[in-house]
């Protein structure tokens, strides 16, 4: 796991993923984030993808296939693309690895609680 630059490697976090998955985070596993530009240190919108390995079937001849487990975006940058470019981001990583297919499962959108910021839609 590589951390933020300025910020320690969370040994904990590390821990919990080898307990959840039986292997350590990797080359199957990527996290996107994109920084919030109004508040240093504090985030916009973030991502997680990870690598399987399937036996292949007749719609999917790859045995790689990926999966968004998520993208998650602070209700303040909601509309401003910051979650999209966590996802191109995801979708480049899986291309870039070969991956035959992507899955990605969605969940209803949460209403917002804040206004967007100046010039979001």
């Amino acid at each position: 796991v590589i951390p933020r630059p300025g910020a320690e490697q969370d040994d904990e976090w590390c821990r919990r993923a080898v307990s959840a998955t039986g292997t350590p985070p990797d080359d199957d596993i990527a996290v996107f984030v994109v920084d919030n530009p109004a508040e240093p240190g504090q985030l916009a919108a973030g991502g997680l993808g990870r690598i399987e390995c399937r036996c292949p079937d007749p719609d999917t001849p790859g045995t790689l296939v990926g999966h968004v487990q998520w993208v998650t975006a602070d209700d303040r940058w909601r509309r401003s693309g910051s979650a999209g470019s966590v996802l191109t981001s995801l979708l480049a990583w899986f291309e870039a690895r070969n991956v035959a297919a992507v899955e990605l499962d969605t969940a209803p959108d949460q209403p917002s609680s804040s206004p967007a910021p100046d010039g979001a839609h």
